[in-house]
């Protein structure tokens, strides 16, 4: 992150826990006590969206010198662009556990296939939205997960930025861009064959945006509309079709098969099987073996 987006403010929130990619970082923040007076003015280097889950009270300025007494409503969200120059002030503080920041610029992740986002480069304040409420809870966990020392999944957490993503860009004015971006057949098989022979590693979106020569929110979208299926969703898929063949043969512990095919933990696997297929994986394997 660049130090100034929390440097920048005089009681410095405490980062407690963090994911990040080359293009975004997500951080979980601590943001101290009601009644302790903060303030911040400054200009952000990176583009970065905010989501509270409390709300409050403050003094606020946009590129501007005149502050004006603003109220943040519970579970709202806020963006703002590289370049913002914000000015606030208050002794009630806002509950901002969540923060993202693209590092590359939002456009980084909205760009389709041509290289046109045509979204406008302006602030969001205040904005509640029942998708972003539920995608930043999903955050919430993953972040926990990986406080917890168990392995996130990639493919997973990326795709809930990108819908964070869009989101944002659809208040902004994105234009969507004209007709379906598909797969090519070559490219489709690249990318299913190294899902294939890699189901144990934890790869991200843009590991495989990149056998495709494409933005990872463009190859989504692409890949959405060859398969008919999110990355996330296939890959997924593939590890419980995994698991099966491995459950099914061998005396393999579960705790090994769920490593090897890529679940984050035995008890992930479980949860996915219980979900999917309505067994544990213990009963699925007693059941297929007669």
């Amino acid at each position: 992150m660049n130090p100034d987006l929390f440097d920048a403010f005089s009681k410095r929130p405490t980062i407690t826990n963090y994911l990040s990619s080359p293009i975004w970082r997500v951080y979980e923040a601590d943001v101290g006590d009601l009644g302790e007076h903060w303030e911040v003015d400054s200009a952000f280097e990176s583009d970065f969206l905010v989501f509270n889950t409390e709300g409050g009270r403050s003094n606020f300025a946009l590129n501007s010198d005149r502050v004006s007494s603003a109220v943040w409503p519970k579970l709202s969200w806020s963006y703002h662009p590289a370049g913002t120059h914000i000015r606030e002030n208050g002794v009630e503080p806002v509950a901002a556990p969540l923060v993202i920041e693209f590092s590359k610029g939002l456009t980084a992740l909205s760009r389709d296939h041509s290289g046109q986002t045509g979204a406008e480069h302006r602030s969001l304040v205040g904005s509640v939205d029942p998708r972003t409420t539920w995608v930043f809870g999903q955050i919430a966990t993953q972040l926990s997960r990986s406080e917890n020392n168990a392995k996130s999944d990639k493919l997973f957490f990326e795709g809930l930025v990108l819908l964070v993503a869009g989101v944002v860009l659809e208040h902004l004015g994105r234009t969507e861009p004209r007709g379906d971006i598909r797969l090519s057949p070559s490219h489709l098989e690249s990318v299913t064959d190294l899902v294939e022979q890699s189901l144990d590693l934890n790869f991200s979106t843009e590991d495989l945006a990149a056998l495709a020569d494409m933005p990872a929110s463009a190859f989504l979208r692409a890949f959405s509309v060859t398969t008919g299926q999110t990355p996330y969703r296939f890959v997924l898929s593939r590890r419980i079709a995994r698991a099966q063949e491995l459950l099914a043969v061998g005396t393999m512990p579960i705790a090994e098969i769920a490593y090897a095919c890529g679940f984050a933990s035995q008890s992930h696997m479980t949860d996915v099987f219980r979900q999917k297929l309505g067994v544990t994986p213990g009963r699925y394997r007693k059941e297929v073996r007669g």
